[in-house]
């Protein structure tokens, strides 16, 4: 039985030979680029773990397994169903997003207009949420898997290889949905509750082979090339009203972590197979429990292991000496989120965040040589003018290295996405405009989504701006660069004033304009 595990493109086409190209399979938090047709994403796209682990997991248990991601290749819908049509496989799984539903339906739609017999099948978060409403709209779906869905999809391959089209037993198993007779059939969500059981996802399936291999996936947390993306674990011990990843996919779950030497044999594999010279955990939050990080900071040290990595993080429940031991360790760059700058809004998005802690954090961090990367929203629950004003001031305030701006999406399953609709502050339910980067759908009170577009757009052009004057924030960044030039040479710095150059000039404002007045067809 042949299984094509697949991560498919899409695009929306704009003036000028450009296109909003969607990030998503591997991505807590689907977003929309803006490039021209020809060029691939480069700048930010992370490695499609689920499908990775997936395709791993019926490959040990003897599946025929092929893997595309189409994202990463800067494929079009015509390049993709023609390379399902020629694989010919019996079953494909697609991970979909809220914003390319419609897109991805459209695909199996026409794949299936030639395959008719394939199996079709669809995770990710938003079917997770709409599995009746997407099943019974949308027949060229077969099945969905909900939640963490490698282990459901590879109980349900092993059940069509033994039994066929014979879905009896498949009724109400863990995370998978599908219509039979007109009778919805319905398991609980999936969740993996023994990481370390996971295989080692299967990178050679996925274009990460050949001179350019590290191209395709990259995060600009890195400094170092080879970089390459893993997991050390799984959750977040927030609740964050707009998080979807952890309200979804994870049912509110808490931290659960790999095993410190888990990580580490995956760690010396990828430095051995691929000469990885930064691993990026790209976790939902690497700083959840403290006994991991410290336990896996002293068995790095003990096992001799030399890569530098870095790290999606926290800011409140890293304190002094988790940062101290993780520097000691090899970490030289952590992200972390803030979202605002107004306790009012903090408090209102059940986020955590102390400002003078948040500070404090920063500082240790510069101090011990660690590169801080902030995130912020704008458009959260409770948003106003002065409130937004309040979170530029706090960044301008906070002493980091790079900032990220987003426009914060009310993705269905959310507790913001349930509050805007009660509370009438949704715009649009076209979930083709739930890009997560570009464009708003939320409105409040004195404040328009054209308002958060604007200020959004605007906030990190200033913050850099206002960066060219700090002295102290320049000499760090000098360091930065000079580390950058040692690993990536040349085309890496030109790389990173490329971006800056695009920031300063209002972030390619041509395009973000067109990208927010124009709603796809």
């Amino acid at each position: 039985m042949k299984v094509l595990i697949a991560n498919p493109p899409a695009l929306f086409p704009l003036a000028d030979g450009m296109e909003k190209y969607f990030i998503r399979a591997g991505s807590r938090w689907p977003a929309a680029t803006v490039k021209k047709r020809e060029t691939p994403i480069r700048d930010f796209l992370p490695f499609p773990f689920y499908l990775a682990y997936s395709a791993a997991m019926l490959r040990d248990d003897g599946f025929d397994v092929t893997a595309v991601d189409a994202v990463a290749l800067n494929w079009t819908e015509d390049e993709f169903v023609a390379h399902v049509h020629k694989e010919k496989p019996d079953v494909l799984l697609l991970e979909s997003t809220t914003p390319t539903i419609k897109l991805d339906v459209e695909v199996l739609r026409r794949i299936k207009g030639e395959m008719p017999e394939l199996i079709t099948c669809i995770a990710g978060s938003h079917v997770s949420t709409f599995p009746k409403d997407t099943l019974e709209m949308f027949p060229e779906i077969n099945f969905i898997f909900m939640g963490e869905y490698e282990q459901p999809f590879l109980n349900f391959a092993r059940h069509i290889r033994e039994h066929g089209r014979d879905y009896e037993g498949l009724r109400q198993k863990e995370g998978i949905a599908f219509i039979e007779d007109g009778q919805l059939y319905c398991g609980p969500k999936g969740l993996n509750r023994k990481l370390d059981e996971l295989p080692f996802p299967a990178w050679d399936l996925f274009p990460m082979v050949g001179e350019n291999a590290w191209e395709y996936y990259w995060d600009n947390i890195c400094t170092k090339k080879p970089a390459v993306q893993m997991h050390a674990s799984r959750g977040c011990n927030m609740r964050c009203d707009f998080c979807v990843w952890i309200q979804v996919m994870y049912s509110n779950s808490t931290f659960r972590g790999f095993g410190a030497d888990r990580i580490i044999d995956e760690m010396e594999e990828l430095i051995k197979r691929y000469g990885a010279e930064e691993v990026y955990f790209d976790d939902d939050m690497f700083t959840g429990n403290k006994k991991h990080v410290m336990n896996f900071c002293q068995r790095i040290k003990e096992r001799g292991v030399k890569v530098k990595w870095s790290v999606m993080g926290d800011a409140m429940i890293c304190d002094e000496a988790m940062l101290e031991a993780m520097a000691d360790a090899g970490c030289i760059a952590i992200k972390f989120g803030v979202e605002s700058g107004d306790e009012r809004v903090l408090k209102e998005i059940n986020k955590p965040v102390k400002h003078d802690k948040v500070l404090k954090f920063c500082k240790k961090a510069n101090q011990l040589g660690i590169k801080t990367h902030a995130t912020f929203s704008f458009g959260l629950s409770g948003e106003t003018r002065e409130s937004m004003q309040k979170t530029y001031e706090f960044m301008k305030k906070l002493d980091v290295d790079t900032i990220q701006v987003s426009i914060t999406t009310p993705f269905p399953g959310t507790k913001f996405y349930q509050k805007a609709k009660e509370r009438g502050h949704l715009t649009s339910e076209e979930w083709e405009l739930f890009d997560g980067n570009h464009t708003s759908v939320i409105r409040y009170d004195n404040l328009s989504n054209e308002e958060i577009q604007a200020f959004a757009t605007s906030a990190r052009t200033r913050w850099l701006r206002s960066r060219l004057y700090n002295l102290p924030w320049l000499y760090r960044q000098s360091k930065i660069v000079a580390r950058i030039a040692r690993s990536q040479g040349l085309g890496g710095i030109k790389k990173l004033f490329g971006a800056g150059y695009d920031i300063l000039r209002g972030e390619k404002s041509e395009s973000l304009k067109l990208i927010q007045k124009t709603s796809p067809a």
